[in-house]
């Protein structure tokens, strides 16, 4: 199967499909991060929603998530996202999303929040930009030091999100556009020899403009080729975006950079 029409969308019910949804994780991630099946079962038992996504009846991809609250307000956690190899780029994720943002909604639930590597520039663009979610926190080390095979030999920082799924509030919410082409932009981020730093700051910050961090496209390859290069991209957009957030600034949007095969966090000011 090659595009996304030919994939089905289910919520997960069974003991065999939560089995698969256990094999699945280990497929993709390896055998330390994985949620196993009596977790898995008690969720659904108790508010929340796992789903999968099957091609030709062979589940290839699964959402998982958990209900969450604070205060008077529930949300669902969506802790985990998975898309087998040889399917994934295909649409399955937003495919995914939008059926978890259906049942979610028909539970009662107003907002769905996850956390994503800040370092993984396409999962960036694909919440900001396709979804609409906001990130609202930038959560240093949030796994401590991971080891499975695709987070291994980097501190797990990650940002985490917000996705409003009441329809009114969230027209609200996206009333206020960032205009891309009247604002300045102030990159953060500057690379020399190779190798990233932050740039002039501080003194950015105080003139209240857009601001820009640069990401990578291909954290994926720099990290096996050099985990140091990898590593100091790591610290240097935790710097900067950290930064930015202590002195009011949220990241509101997020653009590609075809010419220099990178994306760019846009940050602004009282948004």
């Amino acid at each position: 199967m090659t595009n996304s029409e030919a994939i089905l969308y289910s919520e997960v019910t069974s003991h065999h499909e939560l089995h698969q949804v256990v094999q699945l994780q280990t497929e993709i991630w390896g055998q330390d991060v994985v949620s196993p099946l009596p977790q898995l079962l008690a969720t659904i038992h108790h508010g929340g929603i796992i789903i999968a996504a099957f091609s030709e009846g062979e589940m290839v991809g699964f959402n998982y998530g958990f209900p969450g609250v604070e205060g008077d307000h529930k949300y669902l956690v969506s802790h985990m996202t998975g898309i087998v190899p040889g399917f994934q780029n295909k649409g399955i994720g937003f495919g995914l999303k939008m059926k978890q943002k259906k049942l979610a909604s028909s539970l009662g639930y107003k907002k769905i929040v996850w956390t994503y590597d800040p370092l993984e520039a396409r999962n960036g663009f694909f919440n900001i930009c396709k979804l609409g979610a906001k990130p609202t926190k930038y959560l240093e080390a949030y796994y401590g030091q991971m080891t499975d095979k695709i987070n291994k030999a980097l501190p797990a920082d990650r940002l985490l999100m917000e996705w409003c799924i009441d329809q009114e509030l969230h027209k609200a919410r996206s009333a206020k556009k960032h205009d891309e082409t009247v604002s300045p932009k102030k990159y953060a981020i500057k690379i020399k020899n190779g190798s990233p730093y932050v740039y002039d700051l501080e003194k950015i910050l105080q003139n209240s403009l857009p601001i820009y961090v640069t990401v990578p496209s291909n954290i994926h390859q720099i990290k096996e080729e050099d985990i140091e290069l990898a590593k100091a991209w790591r610290f240097t957009i935790r710097e900067a975006v950290k930064t930015s957030f202590t002195h009011g600034y949220r990241i509101t949007n997020m653009v590609k950079n075809e010419q220099e095969s990178t994306y760019s966090y846009v940050l602004t000011k009282n948004d």
